[in-house]
């Protein structure tokens, strides 16, 4: 939080007329379910794969490689 510009400001129970969500709600399956989701899979891999088989990429990798244009600091892998 350090990057944000905020202030904290303390209020007494009457003055606080509005409840701290996270700590009032009940932790329900869909929330537990939520935080051990997860994203995985192999899609990198076979985008690789689909490069290697179509032409058309292929050639545009080939000018991206041939290009005088392209700078020193980079290569393709």
């Amino acid at each position: 939080m350090s990057g944000y510009d905020f202030e904290i400001i303390y209020k007494k129970g009457k003055e606080n007329v509005v409840a701290d969500e996270l700590s009032r709600r009940d932790t329900s399956v869909d929330s537990l379910l939520c935080g051990m989701s997860m994203l995985t899979g192999n899609w990198v891999d076979e985008a690789r794969l689909e490069w290697d088989q179509d032409k058309d990429t292929q050639s545009i990798i080939q000018n991206i490689k041939q290009s005088s244009i392209t700078s020193n600091k980079f290569e393709w892998k």
